[in-house]
């Protein structure tokens, strides 16, 4: 799991807004993996805002939600969340960059909080390659030694020959 958070740093109880991605899982056959996020607004005292808000969530490139909300009221607030398939390059790593922004447009404390904004990375799980295979000969007489070599594409792959 990794995120990137959005605090003012006014006092103990300003509200902060954070964008949580993790993945949830990994396929080798596809090379890829899936992601879920999640933007939120954690607001430890009320917030009193009544106006709409831009925010915009950004997941390896590509906008993955935008829109508007109200940040208004306390608590923790989920803003937008989902999940995205993400491919890995053709070793079977890869290493995902995400942000977002959110309108704040509100005055906390006698400060002016204009746009709540923060990126990040995080290095998703190495997908192994698949394993390679070579006989040492086709065809064989009965009795003849054949050798068999699997060259793993990971060292957590196990195989079975049968």
């Amino acid at each position: 799991m990794a995120s990137c958070t959005f605090n003012p740093g006014i006092n103990s109880v300003n509200p902060y807004a954070v964008l949580t991605v993790t993945e949830t899982s990994w396929d080798i056959a596809t090379n890829s993996s899936v992601v879920s996020w999640e933007l939120a607004i954690e607001r430890p005292s009320k917030v009193q805002s009544t106006a709409p808000k831009d925010y915009t969530v950004v997941l390896d490139g590509v906008t993955v939600s935008s829109g508007i909300t109200y940040i208004g009221g306390t608590g923790k607030k989920v803003i937008a969340s989902g999940t995205k398939t993400i491919y890995h390059d053709s070793e079977g790593s890869k290493t995902i960059t995400f942000s977002f922004t959110l309108d704040f447009d509100f005055t906390w404390g006698g400060v002016w909080v204009s746009l709540a904004s923060a990126s990040g990375s995080a290095k998703l799980t190495d997908i192994p390659k698949a394993s390679t295979f070579k006989v040492s000969s086709t065809s064989a007489d009965m009795g003849a030694a054949v050798t068999f070599t699997i060259t793993r594409g990971a060292t957590s792959l196990t195989h079975k020959l049968t």
